[in-house]
């Protein structure tokens, strides 16, 4: 590994990293950065700093407008693009909409039979 620069990356703000005796550390966010768990495996070091909450950030409580666009682009939108502009995940998205909002993805789907009752053909 010589020559080769260490990458680190960040997950649930805990500094995952890989050692020049090529053992995976998962420190902790604040100073001293202190080693919380150790292993060979890449994956297993990931899953332990993506399973450890107590260095989980909490994304910020849903604003009234936030909720207003959410309700009028459900569904109709991609999730993907109401994510990105209200700066949440997919799976935010899923949960909050139907907690709060009481709808899903297909609530703004008419299917032909929905349409033809609702214009009164047989």
């Amino acid at each position: 590994m010589s020559g080769k620069q260490v990458k680190l990356k960040q997950v649930n703000r805990l500094r995952l990293s890989r050692g020049h005796d090529g053992i995976w550390r998962v420190r902790s966010p604040e100073p001293p950065h202190k080693v919380l768990f150790e292993n060979t495996d890449q994956q297993i070091a990931y899953r332990w700093a993506h399973r450890c909450r107590r260095f989980a950030e909490k994304e910020p409580r849903w604003a009234e407008y936030e909720l207003e666009y959410l309700s009028d682009n459900y569904g109709i939108l991609p999730a993907e693009e109401i994510a990105s502009r209200l700066c949440r995940t997919i799976n935010a998205l899923k949960i909050i909409s139907f907690r709060k909002l009481k709808i899903n993805q297909r609530s703004n789907i008419y299917t032909a039979r929905a349409v033809a009752t609702e214009l009164g053909i047989g």
